[in-house]
């Protein structure tokens, strides 16, 4: 049996989940369902489906907006099937360079569960460990799984540092303006985005130095056996932690390894940088299917405020310990879309189609995509086989 083979076996005898992980996780899906209800009742308090419908069939009958609205009722449709290639796509071709090749329906049961996972859990609590869980299943070890979701996080890290940077600097200058329109959302929004851009520079300083030091991730590991320790798990021993990290360097010869890879890499950044603003420009693309003001909305400048909206919002609801950012998310991005004329009419409506777009459809399907692969999961296990064969 090759060592592949052996490895995909040993991965999949351990637990995907526990009963306490599934509690979590219905416990955390009616917690989103009852934020969402929240943010529709309370935040969104000018929401409403019909009128949704109306603004929709305004845009699409406008002889002067009908082709532009068509033409963003697509982006925003497809855009959850252009996800998948901002999810998968960086880990396909980190294991396709170790001669591991993904089944399709394999890597889009992957992306489905990351979405679901996503959508139910603040921040990285849950995709991060499933990330990790994953790789190990297609058959490689802990240091190259932790040093493939390092170097992706780091190129990521860099985009969004490099893309949202600008966009809080613009906005730092509309301080004032956003405190007059409304001084106590106004603050908050302030505070929100000015902590998340610099959990942002932080993060990108982490990732570059957490790759190199062999110190840190000695350290790193004599915390996390702890932990294991602690719980009654399997565990290194402090020897054994020393011998792995300090002494072989296996986390920092993999992470050498991967960053040297300069042609994966950049089709990498690619693929995160088209996706990022792809994201980005969903606000905009819902706000012009809802019509909102006319043809006043339909230039670049617009365009270009709008997406800097998103990108500054999303960094500052990034870090929240609320699932999906759900509530904050609509209420920052509200008052960036309010403060500079004082209109609201429509905008609520957008931001829920904005939010449909991006999280609620995502997490739906993804479920379907969850329990799926729970199926197959557990089928593998019992058969002591991979997941999927190989053709």
């Amino acid at each position: 049996m090759d060592p592949k083979t052996i490895e995909q076996k040993s991965n999949l005898s351990r637990p995907f989940l526990s009963a306490k992980k599934l509690i979590f996780i219905v416990l955390a899906l009616v917690i989103v369902i009852g934020l969402v209800v929240f943010s529709l009742t309370t935040i969104l308090d000018q929401f409403s489906f019909s009128s949704l419908l109306g603004e929709i069939h305004s845009a699409f009958t406008d002889t002067t907006t009908k082709n532009t609205a068509i033409f963003m009722a697509i982006l925003l449709v497809t855009y959850f099937f252009f996800k998948f290639f901002n999810v998968s796509i960086p880990y396909m071709i980190r294991l396709k360079a170790l001669g591991i090749k993904v089944p399709l329906k394999e890597a889009i049961l992957y992306y489905l569960t990351s979405a679901f996972l996503t959508a139910i859990s603040p921040g990285i609590l849950l995709t991060e460990p499933y990330n990790m869980f994953w790789l190990k299943t297609q058959g490689v070890t802990t240091a190259q799984a932790t040093a493939i979701v390092w170097i992706n996080e780091f190129i990521y890290h860099t985009l969004i540092v490099f893309i949202t940077l600008p966009a809080f600097i613009y906005l730092s200058t509309q301080f004032s303006a956003i405190l007059t329109f409304n001084n106590k959302s106004g603050m908050l929004v302030i505070i929100l985005a000015s902590i998340g851009m610099a959990i942002d520079l932080m993060m990108f300083a982490f990732y570059w130095f957490s790759g190199f030091s062999k110190k840190f991730h000695y350290l790193l590991s004599r915390v996390f056996n702890r932990v294991k320790q602690f719980f009654h798990l399997q565990y290194h021993t402090k020897g054994e932690t020393h011998q792995k990290y300090l002494i072989e360097g296996v986390l920092y010869k993999s992470a050498k390894h991967y960053l040297k890879q300069w042609k994966n890499n950049s089709y990498i950044a690619l693929v995160y940088l088209i996706t990022t603003l792809l994201w980005f420009s969903t606000m905009y693309a819902s706000l012009v299917v809802v019509h909102f003001e006319g043809n006043t909305l339909f230039s670049f400048v617009n365009f270009i405020k709008v997406m800097g909206a998103v990108s500054v919002v999303t960094t500052a609801n990034r870090y929240l310990p609320i699932p999906g950012g759900e509530g904050m998310m609509q209420l920052q991005m509200r008052i960036l879309l309010s403060y500079e004329n004082g209109n609201s009419v429509g905008i609520d409506n957008a931001i829920f189609m904005w939010r449909a777009a991006t999280n609620y459809f995502p997490a739906i399907i993804g479920l379907g995509g969850f329990i799926t692969y729970l199926v197959f999961f557990v089928h593998a296990r019992k058969k002591k086989k991979p997941i999927f064969k190989e053709k």
